[in-house]
């Protein structure tokens, strides 16, 4: 049975790939239908069938795991640059002791080449030198690693034997939203106690560093730009804030009106989906602001 959902749910998403990828073709060559936007239902939808495949122990499903993977890469990605920033911080604080003079006199005439010094002082004038240049590099210039990351692995995910990639940037939709309803439920723990509020948090930059670079090493950004997800989910949470309201107000509530309890499950979600729209804002800007670290 297990088997059966897995085949049926792999055979759904594909052609729901394929659907979308002939569609999104049109929208790339043409630009026909420039208000193509990816529904917020098909991501909700694919959710939903993925979460059938199985649950690990904690209720995790595979787009769960997913997302934490996405999240580890990022944060992989965060320490390189702040060890990177270090260095530079480093090297700036430790130049201002190098010499004014050392610039100009160091290209003309070493000092390791004068005459009548020993060799060892010569050397030792030689490793001095050589600290300088280290420092000056090391405190402006230096490798770009996010750039040597993208190109490296670029060349092994871009090849025939990881075709499936070619589709990745489907599947986010899903994902940011999979990552929107967990940054939810982790903001709500941070008011609680005990085992719960171990898990609590208020924002993870490392999910949106992640998706950034994996759509630049996937060459993807605009393919998944051509979606419009981030417009979408805005349309589809302003009609959603619209359809609470007037089913509110269509209810029927006799003389005493709207009780209590069911003002207080409308303000319960109109809370809700607010807290989804701003969870998106945030992660729309966390990922513009990655762009610019990872896409070359």
């Amino acid at each position: 049975m297990k088997e059966a959902r897995m085949v049926q749910a792999e055979m759904k998403a594909k052609s729901d790939a394929i659907k979308l990828s002939s569609k999104q073709g049109g929208y790339l060559t043409s630009m026909v239908d420039d208000k193509f936007e990816y529904p917020v239902e098909r991501a909700l939808r694919l959710m939903r069938d993925i979460r059938k495949l199985g649950l690990t122990e904690d209720g995790s499903s595979f787009i769960d795991q997913f997302r934490v993977l996405v999240t580890e890469i990022g944060n992989a990605l965060g320490f390189v640059r702040m060890v990177r920033l270090g260095a530079m911080h480093y090297s700036t604080n430790a130049s201002k002791f190098v010499p004014s003079a050392y610039a100009k006199t160091s290209k003309q005439s070493p000092i390791f080449e004068a005459e009548g010094i020993s060799d060892v002082t010569k050397r030792a004038f030689k490793n001095l030198e050589n600290e300088f240049e280290a420092l000056s590099t090391n405190g402006t210039e230096g490798a770009d690693y996010f750039q040597v990351l993208v190109s490296v692995f670029s060349a092994e995910l871009r090849g025939e034997g990881n075709a499936h990639l070619n589709d990745f940037y489907l599947i986010l939709p899903a994902l940011t939203m999979s990552a929107a309803e967990n940054m939810l439920a982790a903001k709500e723990k941070l008011n609680r106690r005990g085992k719960e509020s171990q898990t609590a948090t208020f924002t993870d930059d490392g999910f949106a560093l992640g998706i950034a670079y994996l759509l630049s090493v996937l060459d993807q950004h605009e393919a998944f730009d051509a979606l419009q997800w981030f417009a979408s989910t805005s349309q589809y949470f302003n009609d959603e804030e619209k359809r609470a309201e007037q089913d509110a107000n269509a209810g029927s509530y006799g003389i005493l009106g709207r009780s209590s309890e069911e003002t207080q499950k409308l303000k319960v979600k109109l809370a809700r989906i607010a807290a989804l729209r701003e969870e998106f804002v945030h992660l729309k800007h966390s990922m513009i602001g990655a762009k610019t670290f990872v896409h070359f």
